[in-house]
């Protein structure tokens, strides 16, 4: 992000709070969470937003399994390459 942008979005902020509107920050995570291989995608999905919640906290987003290297359809078959998207 551009210093400028940066500053921008500093003083947004701070007008917001100045008028009394509630701020709202998120954090977006890109990444993957290597898991043993007996890891159920649906277990791990609710063992991550049960922290999450159990935090106060909210998530939105979607999840995407990888086995080897690719992704897995959702009827359990091999999709795209990760390289490939």
């Amino acid at each position: 992000m551009s210093e400028l942008r940066k500053k921008r979005l500093l003083r947004d902020q701070t007008v917001k709070e100045r008028q009394g509107e509630s701020v709202r920050k998120e954090i977006e995570i890109c990444g993957c969470v290597e898991v043993s291989e007996d890891t159920d995608l649906d277990g791990f999905i609710d063992e991550f937003l049960a922290w999450v919640e159990a935090r106060g906290r909210s998530f939105g987003g979607g999840f995407r399994e990888i086995v080897d290297g690719y992704y897995i359809l959702p009827d359990g078959t091999r999709g795209k390459h990760v390289s490939e998207e």
